[in-house]
């Protein structure tokens, strides 16, 4: 299934630039937003400004007299939601943007249309917060989704009691019958999760692991003290909760493995996002991992490879050579921060294109119950994890001030 991200969105508007830089600064918006969803908003921002240039946004929270009432026109369901001035039809790139679907006409008002804000997260305003309550939409075939809740089982099991966790799956109920993408066998090892979920939640999470050394569902019922016989019988009860879970993702618009809902109101479609929502808890340690098994820092190459030497602050930074991202930050932030900070801070480098490296990372992610994803730079600083540029340079000086105060 395709899918439009913001990486598109911003594509776009990165080839327009060229046209016309200084009518282009000209353009300003609108971002009906909340503190809640500081990050996402800050993505979009970031995405348009470099195109039309800084200090043409302009902030609205949702619960604001004039917000509420660009709410109630257009019939705002999420934010952020970007609204555009008067006068956009003057900028040069006005029709081109039109043209490629990147802007579109709502009751008078000029906006990015909603499928495309919906790609990259968003929160949703008709439903009810849950404090530390996470939602997972997945198929249990699906290669994505059985990540995600590896990860997401590293992180409950480093952080017991942090979160809510619910699994639901992703499946389609028509008049005759229930599809799914790789058949019958994904339905029934849906309703198997689901039922476990239900019966046995305190084996869920070792049920899910054991899946994924692709052991059959007997064995691994026999190896968990699980009816399996019992489980099978209420196939009946499993079909109801996939079908109430099938009418609460249509509500919802969720239809990708996997998709998060955090709190019962913002929806997120990946780990990577999932983790800004997660702080401080995905970025640290459990207490009975601080401390513990410093070979993990032991260098592999570039690098001066100091992590055992006292006094000096490791830096663990897992990269790949194809990454625009990295190069920048590797090249450009780094020098910085080590001219700043001298010897007593050392940069270690992992390429992942390098399969032990790529294991490497794997085996941090799960030891300090670090949501990951995909995405890299992924900088180590002791028991916090940074990922992606953004992050790594927003925050990275400011934890080795404060790693260096503690030590």
């Amino acid at each position: 299934m395709r899918r439009v991200y913001i990486g598109i969105f911003l594509a776009v508007l990165m080839l327009l630039s060229v046209y016309d830089s200084a009518m282009a600064s000209q353009l300003g918006y609108t971002i009906i937003t909340s503190g809640e969803i500081k990050g996402l908003t800050e993505e979009w921002e970031k995405s348009i400004e470099m195109v039309i240039g800084k200090g043409q946004s302009r902030y609205l929270y949702y619960d604001s007299p004039e917000a509420k009432v660009l709410i109630e026109k257009l019939g705002i369901k999420f934010i952020p939601y970007v609204v555009f001035d008067k006068g956009i039809e003057e900028n040069d790139k006005f029709f081109d943007l039109v043209r490629q679907g990147m802007i579109e006409k709502k009751l008078g008002e000029y906006i990015i249309p909603e499928k495309i804000l919906l790609q990259s997260g968003v929160m949703l305003l008709d439903r009810e917060q849950e404090p530390q309550k996470l939602d997972i939409f997945v198929m249990s075939f699906c290669p994505t989704g059985k990540d995600a809740l590896r990860q997401l089982g590293s992180f409950l099991e480093k952080n017991p009691g942090a979160l809510d966790v619910t699994c639901h799956y992703l499946v389609t109920f028509r008049e005759f019958g229930i599809d799914s993408p790789r058949g019958p066998d994904e339905i029934r090892e849906n309703i198997y999760q689901l039922l476990i979920q239900k019966y046995h939640p305190d084996k869920f999470w070792q049920y899910l692991g054991k899946y994924r050394e692709n052991k059959s569902f007997g064995e691994i019922c026999s190896e968990l003290g699980i009816d399996a016989n019992d489980i099978i019988s209420r196939q009946k009860e499993g079909i109801a909760l996939l079908e109430a879970d099938f009418k609460l993702a249509k509500e919802i618009g969720i239809d990708a493995s996997p998709t998060f809902l955090w709190e019962n109101r913002v929806f997120l479609r990946n780990v990577t996002k999932l983790r800004e929502f997660l702080n401080p808890l995905s970025l640290t340690l459990s207490p009975e991992g601080r401390g513990k098994d410093k070979s993990t820092l032991a260098p592999l190459g570039r690098g001066k490879g100091e992590g055992g030497t006292t006094g000096v602050l490791p830096i663990v930074v897992f990269h790949r050579p194809d990454c625009p991202h990295c190069e920048k930050v590797m090249n450009e932030f780094f020098p910085e921060l080590q001219r700043e900070f001298g010897d007593t801070i050392a940069f270690e480098y992992y390429d992942t294109s390098v399969q032990e490296n790529f294991e490497k990372r794997l085996r941090m992610e799960e030891k300090f119950g670090v949501l990951g994803g995909n995405q890299v730079p992924e900088v180590f600083v002791g028991g916090t994890a940074l990922i992606g540029e953004h992050e790594v340079r927003d925050k990275l000086r400011e934890l080795i001030k404060k790693k260096a105060q503690s030590r």
